[in-house]
């Protein structure tokens, strides 16, 4: 915070567009994963929040609780997206509301 303000920067994105192959929702959130986890490493001054967005209220609800809960396919990336993302809140986005989405719509 400076002078009283909240600073907030967009430090990497990604996008993928025209794919061979559709990607499930668990797969995209553990591609965010390891998007952030790098960035995070590699910032000087570590940062005091980390706020990531699904439009996904089951992936959100599949991330929250223990990976041994979900068949392997989840549990495996959600135990990744745990250890890569462990102090990261997890949060919901409506879907006309996600930034990400943004390049799927032609803007």
């Amino acid at each position: 915070m400076h002078n009283g303000y909240n600073q907030t920067r967009i430090l990497a994105a990604k996008s993928r567009v025209a794919q061979v192959r559709t990607l499930s929702i668990p797969s995209l959130a553990l591609l965010l994963s390891q998007l952030v986890n790098p960035i995070v490493s590699a910032l000087k001054v570590k940062p005091r929040n980390i706020f990531l967005l699904s439009n996904s209220t089951v992936t959100l609800a599949w991330i929250s609780a223990c990976p041994s809960k979900w068949k392997q396919f989840v549990a495996n990336r959600v135990s990744e997206m745990q250890k890569l993302t462990p102090d990261a809140e997890w949060n919901h986005i409506k879907s006309e509301d996600n930034p990400a989405d943004l390049i799927s719509r032609g803007v």
